[in-house]
């Protein structure tokens, strides 16, 4: 019974106590029911009534990962930027839009396989690292949480190490990105006593950009979505908060080193604990900087979406080997 437990409680992305609770609870309410049953049935029972009602989790083909979050987009509308670009081509040219398949006849947005699309498609992606337990390397990963996932709305702890259960998805990679979709039983706990280098590991990651090199190799990769995710580190030099327009707040970085002219300017969609001078490890996406004020000097003509932040003193601990990574 208690090997079941604990096997079950991993398939169903539980932990094993609140899968206990349960199962507790289960047994005091057969025994109300059935006070004729022997011991051995009432186990009969509960498993069988725990499997019937968690068969579909038990039925996913989810695989277990352990690994790191250092990205994370929040939750988004999947299809709002493309009913938009519809919707303004049909207030302009109407018979274009249809020429294009952005909508149909009724003038109604299409995705790109031509079906209509929906009000929303709400999604949150995450980006890290992860192996299975029988891996011994950890590689990039693209995790793409569905409003239906249990942990959509939860906090997600960064930097920190996790288990987790994901689909694989059918295309695969993109650009060296194993591609990952959540599932019913998709949710994060944390792994107590695992101690990592996730300082070495992101430094020494294949998507490591020296800042230095960062308007370079934007330049070089400005076409490619994914390939213009990168890791990169620095000092901040400047930090401002503002408020956006849905009223929430948002921050302004920019970082520098010794070994470039110009500083780079990031945007976290949020607040974070950091101050002028500290060091940083940023992961983001870059983007071209169509306007800068002329006021505004030493400033890169690259943009970083700042998907995560980690700094100094948030490091985790030293493993004595680094993570050799594929």
């Amino acid at each position: 019974m208690e090997s079941r437990i604990e096997e079950w409680s991993k398939r169903i992305g539980k932990k094993p106590e609140d899968f206990k609770k349960e199962i507790d609870e289960t047994v005091e309410k057969i025994k109300k029911q059935r006070p004729d049953l022997k011991d051995d049935e009432i186990k009969a029972e509960v498993l069988k009534q725990m499997f019937l009602k968690h068969r579909a989790e038990l039925r996913t083909p989810a695989i277990e990962y352990e690994g790191f979050i250092i990205g994370d987009t929040g939750i988004e509308d999947a299809v709002e930027r493309r009913r938009k670009i519809a919707l303004e081509m049909v207030s302009r040219n109407p018979e274009q839009a249809i020429l294009l398949k952005l909508v149909n006849e009724k003038l109604q947005p299409l995705s790109k396989t031509g079906r209509v699309l929906p009000e929303h498609l709400y999604t949150r992606r995450l980006f890290g690292f992860c192996k299975t337990r029988d891996e011994p390397t950890y590689k990039l990963f693209v995790l793409v949480l569905r409003d239906k996932c249990p942990a959509f709305k939860n906090v997600i702890p960064m930097f920190t190490p996790l288990m987790f259960r994901a689909n694989i998805n059918r295309n695969q990679p993109i650009d060296g990105w194993l591609n990952l979709t959540s599932s019913i039983t998709t949710n994060f706990a944390p792994v107590v006593g695992k101690v990592e280098n996730i300082v070495d590991l992101m430094i020494k990651s294949p998507i490591y950009v020296p800042l230095e090199k960062v308007e370079q190799y934007h330049q070089a990769n400005s076409t490619m979505f994914w390939r213009r995710h990168i890791i990169t580190n620095g000092s901040i030099s400047n930090i401002n908060t503002f408020t956006k327009k849905d009223g929430s707040q948002g921050t302004l970085i920019s970082l520098w080193n010794e070994n470039i002219e110009n500083d780079i300017a990031g945007f976290y969609s949020g607040i974070v604990n950091c101050d002028i001078g500290d060091d940083v490890i940023i992961f983001g996406r870059t983007s071209t900087r169509t306007k800068i004020p002329p006021s505004v000097v030493n400033v890169s003509k690259v943009n970083l979406n700042i998907l995560g932040i980690l700094t100094k003193e948030k490091k985790v601990k030293f493993d004595e080997e680094v993570v050799e990574l594929v």
